[in-house]
């Protein structure tokens, strides 16, 4: 019901429709107290729909969170375990891609290419099938081989004919 301004001397004032429409929005405190006093279906049905709203928003925030939780799990998960993508593929493991097929491979500081193949791991470069593969200071190739090997552990030793027993650094060779 709206608030009525008294009649002063049988005469409403100028502003009493005014504060029957601002009244319309709001409550009286009569009518707060006595439910039966404001028409509820405007009131009800109004903050029901708008609760409801809130409701169905509210669902699709959490399955946006949820949506994004899985995106930030799945990009651990990324850093932790797999991601594959077949067909010129794309395999990352654990600060590693892969890539299979005309194949880039990088572990750790590590870059592999399979078949006419590059593979580098950790300082060391290796290529397979007309293979170089290059082992922290040391150059080898495979298949037609050249092996570079670090001074270690033959470092100035002759070897009369092959069959030899190749002796450890230091140890003399009986002629």
């Amino acid at each position: 019901m709206p608030i009525r301004t008294p009649k002063k001397n049988g005469v409403q004032p100028l502003h009493a429709a005014s504060e029957r429409r601002a009244g319309a929005a709001r409550l009286s405190p009569h009518a707060a107290r006595h439910v039966h006093a404001y028409n509820r279906r405007a009131y009800d049905v109004q903050a029901c729909q708008t609760g409801v709203q809130s409701l169905y928003a509210c669902l699709k925030g959490v399955q946006s969170l949820h949506g994004l939780q899985t995106g930030v799990q799945a990009l651990h998960a990324c850093r932790l375990t797999t991601l594959i993508r077949v067909h010129g593929t794309l395999i990352r493991v654990h600060g590693t891609l892969i890539r299979v097929h005309g194949t880039l491979i990088r572990v750790h500081g590590t870059l592999i290419r399979v078949h006419g193949t590059l593979i580098r791991v950790h300082g060391t470069l290796i290529r397979v099938h007309g293979t170089l593969i290059r082992v922290h200071g040391t150059l080898i190739r495979v298949h037609g081989t050249l092996i570079r090997v670090q001074k270690y552990p033959y470092n100035g030793t002759w070897y009369p004919y092959k069959g030899t027993r190749y002796p450890y650094k230091g140890t003399s060779v009986p002629l």
